[in-house]
């Protein structure tokens, strides 16, 4: 009984330096989506033990995505089906202070990675099709417009004492991003081996006048349909008026 006791003591001991010694920082930590957003930046920063490798995750919120399948007939492109992605995130970008190689098998250990997310995936077609070659696709998709990367040494490492090392790494936040909740997560490995894991959270927000008409158009769709309806024909007789001055 007493070794026992002795050895959760000795556990704790080891476990609370341990914890200090990894911190994590985001900045901003509120990013505002208002009318004029164009992407912004983020910066994540925070030390680790000298003897860690750095892999850091932002993830958005998960929720299931559905797209036109389409298929090209001759000199167009027509719709052929739907496809419908069950709990994938909106955005998915994964930084390292490892090569490629590392990076691999690290995000291996802790279930991570593109592979990992076409594991957990379920993909419904109609009709049905080749769910390797839709999901191939799409992650291509995310890929193009900035919202899904794994990114091997791209987070730098500075020395900051014997015992410690701080770590710098930047993302970009872009436009077509959706507001809601962004998780860091930062692992620290040995080797290939898992240190230590800590989370932070940002949020992603509408604000001003995009936040006015996104609550309007769910809250009151019928309202912001006929508002549409009348910009759109005012902006039509301003500009024909402009042409007609021509």
């Amino acid at each position: 009984m007493i070794c026992r006791i002795w050895a959760g003591l000795l556990t704790m001991l080891i476990a609370v330096p341990c914890a200090a010694e990894t911190s994590l920082r985001l900045s901003p930590s509120r990013v505002e989506v208002d009318l004029f957003f164009r992407g912004a930046g983020l910066v994540a920063t925070g030390t680790v033990r000298r003897d860690c490798q750095v892999v850091l995750k932002l993830e958005g919120e998960r929720s299931a995505a559905a797209y036109r399948r389409k298929d090209k007939r001759g000199p167009v492109w027509v719709s052929t089906g739907s496809v419908v992605f069950d709990a994938l995130p909106g955005f998915y970008v994964v930084a390292a202070s490892s090569d490629s190689a590392d990076l691999e098998r690290q995000l291996k250990t802790v279930g991570e990675g593109f592979g990992a997310l076409r594991r957990t995936v379920t993909i419904e077609q109609s009709p049905p099709g080749d769910d390797g070659f839709v999901f191939d696709e799409f992650l291509r998709l995310k890929i193009q417009r900035g919202l899904y990367a794994v990114r091997p040494g791209s987070v730098a490492l500075s020395d900051r004492d014997g015992a410690f090392t701080g770590f710098r790494v930047e993302f970009r936040v872009p436009p077509a991003v959706r507001p809601g909740t962004y998780r860091a997560t930062l692992y620290c490995f040995n080797e290939h081996t898992l240190i230590s894991e800590t989370t932070q959270s940002i949020s992603v927000e509408k604000t001003g006048l995009v936040r006015v008409l996104s609550n309007v158009a769910f809250q009151h769709g019928g309202l912001y349909g006929i508002v549409s309806v009348l910009v759109a024909l005012a902006a039509g007789l301003v500009v024909g008026m402009i042409f007609r001055k021509l």
